[in-house]
């Protein structure tokens, strides 16, 4: 019943958001054009990069070990912040010395160095971030976990757009929204976190032993959520030195529409992470299966309404010059389809205890997508690169597939992709039930 109204919350909340991330989305493409977007992608590409590899995996350990461990707020909140910010501020110097030759030999030369200084600064903000929202999300707090991230950011993202269109910023003044949003939603983190503490703080670090548990649970993990976070961010940078800014604009633009659909997968992920590591085997053997025949059911819907509507789309809201990203959105949104069922799969695996699994279904992808991209390249050109992505993210969808069958046997393929109408009826009432107590 918890699990049901809190992914329904969650789901409320990432819809709304997503609408309002929709229109920062078209007012930053129409304000700045394919290129100069183009160029806007690319300078974010290093700093989430360097975010996604340089946080060592301690976030996903953290959600596992606040439900397994002695938990106290205090001392998490300072060992993890400190943690997250020497981090960040170390790559920050590092990449600024190595600045030149990045900006020459990855980008040659297409990075706006000045505004590269502002984007850099994304790195120790987000990973002191991700640890932070992993302590809440721990605490099984999803609700102020989901209204922070996808209905708070939004929002203050579409008021710093306005205002910077409004002032006539240009592009630089657009490089610094997600720097202050992200400051400000860290910033709401770590006061609701310190808020929680005792007055007192008897132990500002937590103890050796725990630090070393959750470490090498974090690096089980590391590579795999490293290989999730980074996949298309490490593909992004080498498209960075092969295809134009346009191009670059149009498949980022593509992937961000396609965020919309796969938006009611990633709401109910938050759910599920903290609600797996509380719970049995037979549990999640039990849940599991009507989360992701439910979604595969909603996702081949939705899609399909998606691309058939999508060019006539693309013309009303960004104009003739987006065109291109129609052909760039059907290999992608196929996989849409696939990849947020694997998400869920290796999420099941990694909360009962086996994040190794993770890596290898990551890196399994990795190599198809580096192997397939370049000969597709040259035949095919930016559509080639494209499909590329899809093949590697197909290939994470079967590993995935394969761990979680051998894990939790007795779970059919039939279970796991086929509607069962009595889940559908079932939450329904429930919803229904909440709603009747809410407005009596």
């Amino acid at each position: 019943m918890d699990f049901i109204q809190k992914s329904f919350f969650v789901l409320k909340t990432t819809y709304v958001g997503l609408a309002i991330e929709f229109l920062n989305n078209i007012l930053i493409v129409r304000y700045l054009g394919s290129e100069s977007y183009g160029a806007y992608t690319v300078l974010f590409i290093l700093p989430i990069l360097i975010t996604s590899l340089g946080s060592f995996g301690f976030g996903p350990s953290i959600v596992y070990h606040v439900n397994k461990l002695e938990f106290n707020i205090s001392e998490y909140l300072s060992t993890f912040t400190i943690l997250g910010l020497t981090l960040g501020f170390i790559y920050v110097v590092f990449f600024l010395f190595l600045l030149p030759f990045v900006n020459s030999y990855f980008y040659e030369d297409k990075l706006i160095t000045d505004l590269f200084y502002i984007s850099i600064l994304f790195v120790p903000i987000m990973i002191t971030q991700k640890y932070l929202r992993a302590i809440v999300r721990g605490m099984y707090k999803v609700k102020l976990f989901s209204f922070l991230l996808d209905l708070t950011a939004p929002s203050l993202r579409l008021l710093l757009i306005i205002f910077i269109i409004y002032s006539d910023l240009g592009l630089k003044g657009i490089v610094y929204v997600p720097i202050i949003t992200q400051f400000f939603i860290t910033a709401c983190f770590f006061v609701y976190l310190l808020k929680l503490c005792k007055k007192s703080f008897n132990n500002l670090f937590i103890s050796k032993t725990i630090f070393i548990r959750i470490t090498k649970f974090a690096f089980k993990n590391y590579l795999g959520t490293a290989l999730q976070k980074s996949n298309e961010t490490l593909i992004m940078l080498i498209a960075s030195t092969i295809l134009t800014l346009n191009e670059i604009g149009l498949i980022s633009l593509a992937k961000k529409l396609l965020h919309s659909i796969i938006g009611i997968s990633d709401s109910v992920i938050t759910v599920l992470m903290p609600k797996i590591s509380r719970s049995e085997i037979d549990e999640v053997k039990s849940v599991i299966p009507k989360v992701t025949s439910i979604l595969f059911f909603f996702k081949i819907i939705l899609i399909s309404l998606y691309l058939s509507l999508l060019e006539e789309f693309v013309k009303i809201i960004y104009g003739t010059e987006f065109v291109g990203i129609v052909e760039f959105s059907i290999p992608l949104a196929l996989v849409v389809i696939f990849l947020p069922i694997a998400n869920i799969l290796l999420t099941a695996i990694t909360f009962t205890g086996d994040p190794i699994k993770k890596l290898y279904a990551r890196a399994t992808g990795l190599i198809f997508n580096l192997l397939a991209y370049y000969p597709l390249f040259l035949v095919y050109g930016a559509l080639g690169f494209v499909v590329s992505i899809a093949i590697g993210q197909f290939m994470i969808f079967l590993v995935s597939l394969f761990f979680f069958k051998s894990k939790f046997e007795g779970i059919t393929l039939y279970k796991l992709f086929i509607i069962d109408m009595n889940d559908i009826k079932y939450k329904f009432k429930i919803l229904r039930n909440k709603f009747s107590r809410k407005y009596e």
